[in-house]
């Protein structure tokens, strides 16, 4: 469980250069792909996106230019599918493997205008647990409470964000349910702004993220995982879309990022 915790923030917060990130949703190395934000006429969509030369994603959109389905891959090789139903103030997302068999589903749903909540099911129909993202009226990056739940409406755990400037840098903290801190993420972004249509960024306002210039993952101690945090990058075209990143790590890796539009 703290390994999907931990991830949570990177799919939400982390990087409008991190376009799968989608909420909470795990993916593969969660963070690895890039972040997104909402125009209502973008001149590209994001069609694929490589690191260090493999595949690692995929997408499709309907005719409304709205994100419908993304493929990861590993090895070149599709192993989980993402579905996205648009339905109402509803939004419905199916992941499946690589054969197609239906592993799970979730519901995001307003609950008011400062509440978005999002219904995790096992494949029975039953609750398996629920997330409920928290808004305030003077913060316009995004949330600023996280909580999970069990089904009994009992909490497991919780994250706090604090916005640091305009451009939606973030000091995220991760809390267990009894408030004691898990790790921090700390994610500093330029003014640039990734572009891709989906009404579920809207919907939890991921619509005005710059790209990421570093990332510092911490633990409890505040002690940096050097293996986790790094330094990137960024290279736009003419039209200020990403076309490649880079990305140094504090532990001495690296990883390189090409961006494919429709």
């Amino acid at each position: 469980m703290s390994k999907y915790l931990f991830f949570i923030p990177l799919l939400i917060l982390v990087f409008a250069c991190n376009v799968d990130s989608d909420d909470d949703v795990m993916t593969p190395d969660d963070d690895d792909d890039m972040t997104v934000i909402i125009d209502d006429s973008p001149k590209y969509l994001l069609k694929e996106t490589r690191v260090n030369g493999q595949i690692f994603s995929s997408r499709e959109y309907d005719q409304d230019s709205l994100l419908t389905k993304i493929s990861f891959y590993r090895a070149d090789t599709i192993w989980s599918v993402e579905e996205y139903i648009y339905l109402g103030n509803t939004i419905r997302v199916n992941t499946s493997n690589s054969i197609g068999e239906l592993l799970d589903y979730k519901v995001y749903y307003p609950l008011s205008s400062d509440q978005v909540r999002v219904d995790h099911f096992n494949l029975d129909g039953s609750l398996n647990n629920f997330n409920l993202y928290v808004y305030s009226e003077s913060e316009s990056c995004g949330y600023t409470f996280l909580y999970f739940y069990n089904p009994d409406e009992t909490i497991f755990s919780s994250y706090e964000a604090d916005y640091l400037d305009e451009n939606c840098s973030v000091l995220t903290t991760a809390l267990d349910d009894n408030g004691a801190i898990i790790s921090k993420e700390e994610i500093i972004r330029d003014n640039k702004s990734v572009y891709i249509q989906s009404k579920l960024l809207d919907l939890i306002r991921l619509n005005n993220l710059g790209s990421t210039t570093s990332f510092n993952a911490l633990d409890e101690n505040d002690d940096v995982i050097l293996s986790s945090s790094y330094v990137a990058s960024t290279v736009y075209n003419d039209d200020d879309y990403p076309a490649s990143q880079s990305r140094i790590y504090l532990n001495g890796s690296t990883e390189n990022y090409t961006f494919e539009y429709y």
